[in-house]
């Protein structure tokens, strides 16, 4: 399974993963209760690098996701997030967590850019240092890593 459980983080849970084109990531993913938000990392041409449209269509369509969140950028340089914007991305998952919501993090490959927002997103959280955070994720998925663009970019920021 693509699809990783990194448990409760505030009053909700938190999932990370890739773009889901998978049907049993798909399935598995039905089998949680309770509200769900998906915080898509996309940037305008990841679908076409898969040939498909939005994976959470099918998840909004059978009346499971409860709300969308795109936040489109690259996965390179360009793709860093000023101070302000990661923060304002940030608190919006916050706030979601804090309404029991589970969210499911997503970037293409569930690699580097949700990685990225999931780290910031741990430390406003928890108030722990984003290198902890870091470590804390790829404890679940050893395959996450933010681009070293985003890493500089997770050492001065304060949520």
């Amino acid at each position: 399974m693509n699809i990783t459980d990194h448990g409760r983080l505030g009053n909700g849970r938190v999932f990370q993963g890739p773009w889901v084109t998978d049907s049993e990531d798909l399935l598995s993913f039905r089998q949680v209760t309770g509200p769900v938000a998906i915080i898509a990392l996309n940037s305008e041409t990841d679908h076409e690098t898969l040939g498909v449209e939005a994976p959470y269509d099918e998840l909004v369509d059978m009346d499971h996701c409860h709300a969308a969140f795109i936040a489109p950028f690259q996965d390179n340089p360009d793709g860093v997030l000023t101070d302000q914007l990661l923060r304002a991305y940030v608190e919006v998952g916050a706030s979601l967590l804090n309404a029991g919501f589970t969210l499911y993090i997503h970037c293409l490959k569930g690699v580097s850019r949700s990685t990225y927002y999931h780290t910031a997103l741990r430390m406003r959280m928890t108030g722990k240092p984003w290198d902890t955070c870091l470590a804390e994720i790829q404890e679940i998925r050893p395959t996450a890593e933010p681009k070293e663009c985003f890493i500089e970019h997770l050492r001065t920021f304060r949520p």
